[in-house]
């Protein structure tokens, strides 16, 4: 591996795949000798204890240490890496924590005029609260954050980012039964993939994977709203995207727009 190679995100996660305490070893090495910052090394760490284990208690604990690495002005990463604490959080079914972190990384959006990311917060909130049982105020607070977040949009990473959430909307709708507002919110999604697709063609593997999620999920509406005819032409077209399904895992854009932004798991 060429040196400059050694630490970055893409070698560690090979590692990470193959034996993650060698990675954890590796990222050690890189803060010893120092090529690694203690924030980097922290947030790496974060990353790779989240995207590898279900060890949820300490993604956050690399998050925190990460956290309390950074300087005053260090707004940019601050934001992230609150971001990725709260989707860990939220993932671990721990809420608070979720929502402490979600309050301090929307202030700090805020001031820095990060609109997009201030509505991110906002959706994971709405996700905590869905998850507590507080169903009508945590679909509303998610449907309310897409809605600001799309008039914001801008650049691949948000593009994907957005539609990742459209996607986990339209499923937790399923999940509630409220059909109509699958319906509603996969116009949404297709405006944004058919965007995002003509502006980054690259992006069309991720795309299209989303293009299979998003038929298949009209097609279940339309049959529980008793339109099987339209459902089946649905499900017809999601079979159209069906190979999209084998880029899963391999694609390496998709690691990009999960939840945990740029570094997350899929």
């Amino acid at each position: 591996v060429p040196r400059s190679d050694r630490y970055s995100v893409d070698s560690l996660r090979r590692l990470a795949a193959i034996d993650l305490n060698a990675a954890y070893q590796r990222v050690n090495e890189g803060e010893q000798n120092g090529e690694l910052s203690k924030f980097e090394s922290a947030d790496l760490c974060a990353h790779l204890t989240y995207q590898y284990t279900d060890n949820y208690a300490l993604a956050i604990e690399y998050c925190r240490k990460a956290l309390s690495a950074l300087g005053d002005d260090d707004d940019e990463p601050r934001v992230e890496t609150l971001y990725l604490l709260s989707t860990i959080a939220e993932a671990g079914k721990d809420f608070q924590t979720c929502i402490n972190a979600c309050t301090e990384g929307k202030e700090v959006a805020h001031w820095n005029k990060m609109k997009f990311e201030e509505h991110s917060f906002d959706y994971l909130v709405g996700k905590c609260k869905l998850d507590m049982g507080l169903k009508d105020e945590g679909l509303a607070l998610m449907s309310s954050s897409i809605d600001k977040a799309i008039q914001v949009v801008d650049g691949e990473g948000e593009y994907g980012h957005l539609i990742y959430f459209v996607n986990n909307l339209i499923n937790c709708y399923i999940a509630v039964d409220n059909m109509e507002d699958v319906l509603r919110e996969s116009d949404h999604l297709e405006r944004l993939i058919d965007e995002m697709e003509a502006k980054y063609p690259q992006a069309k593997p991720y795309c299209d994977q989303c293009r299979f999620d998003l038929h298949s999920n009209r097609a279940i509406a339309k049959i529980t709203l008793g339109r099987p005819q339209e459902a089946e032409t649905d499900f017809d077209q999601a079979l159209a995207f069906d190979f999209a399904k084998s880029y899963r895992g391999s694609d390496p854009l998709l690691p990009l727009y999960s939840a945990a932004g740029r570094g997350g798991a899929v």
